[in-house]
């Protein structure tokens, strides 16, 4: 599988992460105004694997995302990892931020059920999600273009 170029897959990709930036602002000020409690965030099971790791849907959505991403831009595979840990870097940043001048918005420190102690939150488990859905994705397009017979996608057209 070609790459393409970074500005090829941004033009391609923009709108995607747009739409998916905006529903997820919509969740959070839903969530701050309304004071609902963060359903994505309730922990859904654990993993052993060395050290016990709990998963929400949150992480879930992001293996969901990105494999729907390898699927419809599978030679952007390397500018879709990069973004995905962007993306990580500033929820961290961002969720300091909101911490520091809203600290009464951070509820889920004492709730033993949630997945993350609070709603704007980095995490190498989300980008390793990321990396495995859309991988997961640009198989799945591989394969489906192999049957059909369909050439390789193209860059950009």
């Amino acid at each position: 599988m070609n790459s393409c170029s970074f500005r090829c897959c941004f033009k391609r990709t923009f709108s995607t992460y747009l739409t998916v930036a905006l529903m997820i602002a919509a969740y959070g000020i839903l969530l701050l105004a309304m004071k609902f409690k963060d359903i994505m965030n309730q922990k859904l099971f654990t993993v052993d694997i060395g050290i016990k790791q709990a998963f929400s849907l949150w992480p879930i959505s992001h293996l969901v995302f990105y494999y729907i991403l390898g699927i419809l831009f599978p030679n952007c595979h390397i500018f879709l990892i990069l973004v995905g840990i962007a993306w990580e870097a500033f929820e961290q940043i961002f969720g300091l931020i909101i911490d520091f001048f809203m600290p009464e918005r951070v509820k889920d420190k004492e709730d033993k059920s949630a997945y993350y102690k609070r709603w704007m939150s980095g995490s190498i488990v989300d980008i390793i999600m990321n990396i495995i859905g859309l991988y997961l994705g640009v198989a799945s397009r591989v394969v489906y273009d192999k049957i059909k017979g369909s050439p390789p996608p193209k860059c950009c057209s």
